[in-house]
């Protein structure tokens, strides 16, 4: 090997300088390559080896961030489900309270209500409110500067809803009620709407029946209650009671609101009303309170709202054993979920 270096560096034809820089310079350049070369490949080797350790340390914390999450996200929803069914459970509570054995004899004049008066010794309930206002005389009480004041995080939704809602007192509808003043005004007119279409007293002019009246007396104690529980839950749009009424329906709802969106729907018929009830044998209704209905299929205006014509009162009346969670709905800026639960009379 000792021709390499006489044959490059050491030649005696080239100046000392010269020969010292090729072969000190050689071998520092062959140095300094071979140094280069070993730490890219080097680099490049513990690079993949790092990429993939941060791969799999990466991939392990999203797969335990992922299950946290879900767990809390399972946690948060039942602690909310928790919430609006134990609400819900109280609006029970109340309606079988103040509408206490409906339908039995002495139901009217609250003989079975749970609360003894001590003077008068019968059962007198401890409330008596005013009346309410049917749904077309509903005004609202919100304007675009104080809606946060009346529905707190509820304010955006209400305002894109085309709602006319007001948190000063619930609505009562019974089949026919309307604005006899109203004209052509679709949120409530009706054809030939009269003083005798509103007439609490008899039930009205298109289901006329002697239930109605009792009903909406004890409706305006119901209303006063689901007010505190409208404003302690922050999740609920809206609060409503739907009375059978012997198959003519009526309905009870905080906020008070005007029954406009839409203005009218399909009903889908009482039929259903033809099963049996299995806390009582019997049917959920007699001929005469099925025909009371509008037939399925038929378009019905707003103004002869019946809730026994719709899939979520059916559904919810042909099990009355658990919650129904349904929907989600659109319309409003947030998805809507209906929650509801059949009331049975106790016995």
């Amino acid at each position: 090997m000792v021709w390499f270096p006489a044959s490059t560096c050491l030649k005696p034809s080239y100046p000392l300088r010269r020969q010292l820089l090729l072969s000190f310079g050689s071998s520092a350049l062959v140095t300094i390559t071979f140094v280069v070369v070993l730490a890219i490949v080097s680099a490049y080797s513990f690079g993949k080896t790092i990429v993939k350790r941060a791969d799999t340390v990466l991939r392990d914390q999203v797969i335990r961030d992922l299950q946290w999450s879900t767990r809390y996200f399972a946690d948060h929803i039942s602690s909310y489900k928790a919430n609006v069914e134990g609400t819900l459970q109280i609006m029970i509570e109340i309606t079988q309270d103040r509408i206490a054995r409906y339908g039995e004899e002495g139901w009217e004049d609250d003989r079975y209500v749970p609360f003894f008066d001590m003077d008068s010794q019968r059962n007198v309930y401890p409330l008596k409110s005013a009346p309410l206002p049917f749904d077309w005389e509903i005004k609202s009480n919100v304007n675009d500067d104080d809606a946060f004041e009346h529905y707190q995080e509820r304010s955006p939704w209400t305002a894109n809803s085309g709602l006319q809602l007001s948190t000063a007192t619930a609505s009562f509808h019974m089949q026919g009620t309307c604005d006899p003043n109203a004209g052509t005004d679709e949120a409530t007119y009706a054809p030939n709407c009269s003083a005798a279409h509103n007439q609490i007293e008899n039930g009205g002019v298109v289901a006329p029946n002697n239930i109605t009246k009792f009903l909406y007396e004890k409706s305006a104690d119901i209303g006063v209650l689901l007010k505190p529980l409208f404003e302690s839950q922050v999740e609920l749009f809206g609060t409503s009671i739907f009375f059978h009424n012997g198959g003519a329906g009526a309905s009870l709802y905080f906020p008070g609101v005007v029954l406009a969106n839409p203005p009218s729907y399909i009903s889908t018929g009482c039929d259903w009303m033809r099963a049996i009830n299995p806390y009582t044998n019997e049917t959920y209704g007699t001929e005469f309170e099925i025909s009371q209905c509008h037939k399925a299929g038929e378009n019905v205006s707003i103004r002869e709202y019946n809730p026994m014509e719709r899939p979520f009162c059916r559904d919810i009346a042909l099990d009355p054993s658990r919650v129904h969670w349904i929907g989600p709905f659109g319309g409003t800026m947030v998805p809507l979920v209906t929650v509801g639960k059949a009331v049975l009379d106790r016995m």
